[in-house]
Order: structure tokens, then sequence, then C-alpha cells
């Protein structure tokens, strides 16, 4: 940022859009699929779309069914329906709503709205942390939610495998190591170096 430029990016602005997108998209995503996962393991009697945190009735049934994760469902219903909407108007009405904001601002380069609003200009609204996100704190914001609902379950799903097998079953010797990935050499060979790629 220099005084009386105007660094131009169109590129950069839809990429960034098209993370944000998806990051809202990929939540939702795996709320669901905790949503199903959990109609499973607490034999909660519901089916198809009905199997989602959006749904009042099925938030309920949770927290009648498991006190320990109803309390956890039950401090995050609002957030359940801010990101449906969030992602609902994303898909079905309007953009992500995401511009570059010149000049020092306190909310930074790439501003995201915390309201969705369908036909307010974003002009209208002033560049303050009352009406947007930082790219930190949005992202902090929803995936702290989502990965402490995610590792609340996978506790109370270790609590419930305890309770029912009793004693848990002993660790697997050195020589049934589980490894995470395998691989098998197919000829001889005279092995000179491992190389890795991420």
């Amino acid at each position: 940022m220099e005084e009386g430029v105007i660094a131009f990016s169109p590129v950069v602005e839809v990429q960034y859009a098209k993370a944000v997108f998806d990051f809202v998209i990929h939540t939702k995503s795996a709320l669901d699929s905790m949503a199903v996962f959990l109609t499973e393991l607490l034999s909660i009697p519901a089916t198809g779309a009905k199997r989602d945190f959006k749904h009042k009735g099925f938030r309920e049934q949770i927290i009648q069914t498991d006190a320990a994760l109803g309390e956890r469902i039950k401090s995050l219903e609002q957030w359940f329906i801010t990101l449906q909407d969030v992602r609902d108007k994303w898909i079905h009405r309007i953009t992500t709503r995401i511009f570059m904001a010149f000049g020092p601002t306190e909310v930074g380069l790439l501003p995201i709205p915390k309201a969705i609003t369908e036909h307010g200009k974003l002009q209208d609204v002033p560049l303050r942390k009352e009406y947007y996100w930082t790219t930190a704190e949005f992202i902090d914001f929803h995936f702290t939610k989502l990965t402490s609902l995610f590792r609340l379950i996978v506790a109370r799903c270790i609590e419930i495998e305890l309770a029912s097998i009793g004693t848990p079953p002993p660790r697997p010797k050195e020589s049934e190591v589980i490894i995470a990935f395998p691989m098998q050499a197919v000829k001889d060979m005279k092995l000179k170096a491992i190389r890795m790629r991420f």
C-alpha cells in the first residue's frame, strides 16, 4: 500500500472470494456429516434432510438423548442458523460480496461483511469491526466452533465405547504397529534414498 496508489488485483479478489465461499460450504458440509453420524451414534429417529443442525427438532433430540453433547449443541444453536443463512444466500441469492478496501482500515484489505444483506450497498456500511470481519476473525470464529464440536463428538464416542466394552483392548505389540501410509516393494532393490513430496 502506497499513498496515492491503488493495488488492483481482480484475480486475487476472485480467489479470495472463492476461498471464503469454499470455507463456508465445507464448514456446513462437515456439520452435515457430524449430524448424520450423531443420528446413528445416538439412535435418533431422524432420516434424510431432517438430520441437520439447522432443524430445531433435530437439535432437541440430541439435547434430550445426550446431556454432554446436548449442552454444546444448545450453545451453538445461533451459529448453526447463521451459518446456514450465509450458505443459502451465497449459493442461491447473492455473491460473497468481497471487495478490496484501499487505505488502512481496522478490518484489513479484504473485509468480510458480518450481515449478509441482499439489497444494501456495501459503500453504505462503515468499514469497522462492528460490520465486518477481518479474515483471521472470520476463520477463527467459524473454525473454533466447528473443531470444538468435532473434538467433543470424538471424546463422547470414546466414552460411549469404553462404557460398552468395559476393559479397553490391549495396545498392539511392536510387531503390529499401525502404519498410516503403508508401502510395499514389488521387486528386490538396493535402496539409495527415500524421496518425499508434500
